[in-house]
């Protein structure tokens, strides 16, 4: 993936990255890993995906759906939405797409209400 080089130069501990972009390659990336390791756990995410074409809204459910089963959170947790750049900028241009996703992380104490 071209983006791996590219997180890579904002990762402090290259070890780690790779060791997370091995974990999200392999749909690893679960509440279950995240807590044992970090003991941390995912309470929800509120992603943006940008591109002009092709019409991502038929598939925000879905999309919900994976991010859910392979995250261990309910769908419920998830927020999903799509916009364009009005034409503007590579992804205007259809050059490509961007996606941001925002994830709450909490602490693991035992109480997870």
């Amino acid at each position: 993936m071209q983006w791996d080089a590219f997180l890579h130069q904002f990762w402090k501990d290259a070890e780690e990255f790779a060791f997370l972009i091995e974990k999200m390659n392999d749909n690893k990336l679960t509440e279950s890993f995240v807590e044992e390791k970090y003991g941390t756990y995912y309470r929800n995410i509120d992603a943006m995906i940008c591109l002009e074409a092709p019409k991502i809204n038929p598939h925000i459910p879905e999309i919900k759906k994976v991010l859910a089963a392979t995250m261990e959170i309910d769908e419920d947790d998830i927020s999903v939405k799509a916009t364009t750049t009005e034409h503007l900028g590579f992804v205007g241009k259809k050059e490509g797409v961007s996606a941001y996703a925002v994830v709450l992380v909490h602490k693991y104490t035992g109480d997870v209400s």
